[in-house]
This record gives C-alpha cells, structure tokens and sequence, in this order.
C-alpha cells in the first residue's frame, strides 16, 4: 500500500457524545471541548485507508479491464501489468526500491472474485466486464471518451455531472 498523504498521526479523535438532556451547539465541532480522544482510533484510521487504497486499485484494475484497443492511452499499461517483465509486474507480490510489496491482486481479488484469493490477470479481467462480457469496442470508447474529459484540467466532479 502507498502512503498517499505526509505526515504521521499523533492522536485520533471524535466527537463527544451530547450529555443526556443536552442540546447539540450549533457549530459542533468547533470548540476544543466537542472533542475526545478515541481508543482505538488510530487502528480504525489505519483500516480506512488500507480501504480506500483497495477502492482505488478496485478502480484502477477495472479501467485497465475495460481497454482491449492498441488506440486507447491504458492499452499499453494493460499489456504491461499483463506481461511476464518484472519492471512491470504488478499484479502479484512484487519487490521495489528494496521492499516487498503484496501487489494489485492482495488488494482487489477479495472483492472482484470472492472465494479465489489468488486470481490470474485474465480472471480478474473477466470478473471486471462480467460473464457475457461487455462489448469491447463500446466499453474502450467509454474509457477513452472518459480520458479525453477528466485529463486532469479541471475537477472530476465538475465533468462527471453531466457524463
């Protein structure tokens, strides 16, 4: 898993429940005294990220999935997390700048196919466009249509209204 943000946690805390027959403040939160230190906090903080780094290699799996055309820009890096070259192998436990790392498949095989721990490229790639398949060329076009507006200019969100 990568680190996505600097910084190290020196405590975690939430909220303060609202004492019985108290009234919540209007700007809750605000005041030093809203707050409690959480028991624990740091291990469920530590299992929020450790879930949206799967959320995010969920989603990357399934755009590399859904380009099958040598024109589209993630064609090549599919091939790539494809091939036997360990300078591109990905998929399965793979070491870097002198550090093992668990790879792709440790963090999406649970979720694109339960049961099987151990997936191949092929299978996760099958898992991602279903038992029927989706129709390659309608689903490359989406991605490609989707690269060609969200290229990073400008906020996802502001694009993704009106897709």
């Amino acid at each position: 898993m990568n680190r996505i943000y600097q910084g190290r946690v020196s405590k975690v805390q939430r909220l303060a429940p609202i004492t019985e027959g108290g009234k919540p403040p209007k700007a809750r939160g605000s005041k030093p005294e809203h707050w409690e230190d959480w028991p624990g906090g740091e291990e469920a903080l530590w299992e929020h990220h450790a879930l949206f780094q799967d959320a995010v290699n969920y989603y990357l799996v399934a755009l590399l999935a859904c380009a099958s055309k040598p024109e589209n820009p993630l064609f090549d890096i599919r091939q790539r997390v494809a091939s036997d070259d360990q300078e591109y192998q990905i998929w399965t436990p793979f070491r870097r700048r002198g550090t093992n790392r668990n790879g792709l498949r440790e963090s999406v095989a649970k979720y694109l196919t339960p049961g099987n721990s151990t997936p191949s490229w092929a299978e996760a790639m099958h898992a991602v466009l279903g038992k029927d398949g989706a129709e390659a060329t309608v689903v490359d076009a989406a991605v490609c249509e989707l690269l060609a507006i969200c290229d990073g200019t400008g906020a996802i969100r502001d694009q993704g209204r009106w897709m």
